[in-house]
């Protein structure tokens, strides 16, 4: 699911979805209370979508290229987050008990 489809659903079933300096702002009823957890799970893609900005998403991450990136940047940054994905505690610290 992308930021445009969450902010969609979001309108229609009465939520009002803003940023505010990088925080994502969710006002409507407590009974829409589960579609605001899924707008705040996904709070880099609905600010993209908020600011008009194209992302991509590889698995759990959101990717967002700036203007002057070169390709084989952007073929980098994809191999990382596909990488992450199919190895998600590699390199991470484990905690102790």
């Amino acid at each position: 699911m992308d930021g445009v489809t969450l902010l969609r659903e979001a309108a229609e079933s009465g939520l009002a979805v803003t940023a505010d300096d990088g925080r994502l702002v969710v006002r409507g009823p407590r009974r829409l209370e589960a579609l605001a957890k899924r707008l705040i799970e996904h709070k880099p893609m609905v600010l993209a979508a908020l600011a008009g900005e194209p992302v991509e998403i590889i698995g759990r991450t959101c990717i967002r290229f700036t203007a002057d990136a070169t390709e084989h940047d952007k073929a980098v940054v994809r191999a990382m987050a596909e990488w992450d994905e199919m190895h998600p505690t590699a390199g991470r610290r484990k905690e102790k008990t």
